[in-house]
């Protein structure tokens, strides 16, 4: 239990300092990041972990797309990334404004479902097509509705529970370093 802390901790704290940079280390480090920066880092870094199908990137090969669907609560926080390399591609970022958006969702790798969309998740996983689709929420009951990655609080800490049969549809494949490190996985 003791490692489990320590290697969570030296993830976070290394995905701090991608996120906010060397120069700014000691100021992070001074205050305590929200939860959503902490997610923020968590989504970037999550893509160091998985591996993509060929066919995720049909619609748009020449970038790695993150579709934000619902409330944008992450601001400005992924601004920084546009255009870094992810997945050897550029990478964007793709906003959904809700659930009359959704006949719009493809051509993207990654899909966070903001909270305000929880009433709507039945809807969303029977319309879009997550073939090549990393599915990512923080709203509790995600998984059971076939989302592949759900943030859970526990206490001041974050972490997430991984859906193996969410990933396996979607064609994706997540490293057992990953989930290791998740705090339940699902394999049914």
């Amino acid at each position: 239990m003791k490692r489990h802390l320590l290697t969570i901790s030296i993830i976070c704290l290394t995905v701090l300092i991608v996120l906010f940079g060397d120069s700014s280390y000691t100021s992070v480090c001074s205050k305590s990041a929200s939860h959503y920066e902490i997610k923020a880092a968590f989504l970037i870094k999550f893509t160091d972990f998985i591996k993509w199908p060929e066919t995720a990137f049909k619609d748009e090969p020449n970038h790695f797309v993150l579709g934000i669907l619902g409330k944008n609560v992450f601001q400005h926080m992924l601004d920084p990334f546009v255009g870094k390399i992810i997945q050897e591609r550029p990478f964007k970022i793709k906003y959904f404004n809700g659930i009359e958006k959704i006949s719009d969702i493809s051509g993207i790798q990654m899909l966070f479902v903001s909270q305000s969309e929880a009433p709507h998740f039945q809807k969303i996983f029977d319309t879009i097509d997550t073939t090549g689709m990393l599915t990512i929420s923080d709203t509790p009951g995600f998984i059971r509705y076939g989302g592949t990655i759900a943030f859970v609080n526990q206490g001041k800490r974050i972490s997430f529970e991984i859906n193996r049969v969410s990933e396996k549809r979607a064609g994706l494949k997540i490293s057992s370093d990953l989930l290791q490190l998740a705090t339940h996985v699902y394999r049914k």
